[in-house]
């Protein structure tokens, strides 16, 4: 099987490679009897680490998109810290603390789902895109 490269951003050319690696250790698993092979050192590791950033991309893609993700983002962070300030505001001192701590991890979560929608580039998207119905074939496939 031919080798991926150590950057495991997705593009035209890695889709294919990776979805049959994917269907090839599917097999192996099916034929001999066991649910999940080992991961193979040096040999597996560059494909896993593609593979789950194709997952990922995959489903940014399915959900909307980069775009819509970032937008539903936002708006989720707007909504629910007008939630939290209000029962701030309405709740007594000891409550007010939990809330606070609430709006901080609201906020971090936020924050990190942004940046990693970030780091999916255009380019990326693109190329799920375009490979979409053979991407769900083959994880459909059992």
């Amino acid at each position: 099987m031919q080798l991926l490269s150590a950057n495991p951003t997705i593009t035209t050319a890695s889709i294919p490679l990776l979805l049959e690696w994917w269907q090839q250790r599917k097999r192996l698993a099916t034929a001999n009897g066991v649910n999940s092979l080992p991961v193979f050192k040096n040999t597996d590791d560059s494909y896993l680490d593609a593979y789950r950033r194709l997952m990922e991309v995959y489903s940014v893609v399915k959900s909307g998109g980069v775009q819509v993700q970032t937008e539903a983002a936002k708006a989720h962070l707007s909504r629910e810290l007008a939630a939290l300030h209000q029962a701030a505001d309405a709740a007594a001192s000891e409550r007010q603390a939990q809330i606070q701590q609430e709006i901080l991890e609201l906020e971090r979560s936020t924050a990190w789902r942004l940046s990693t929608l970030n780091t999916i580039r255009p380019a990326e998207e693109a190329a799920v895109r375009q490979y979409l119905s053979e991407i769900e074939q083959v994880l459909l496939l059992h």
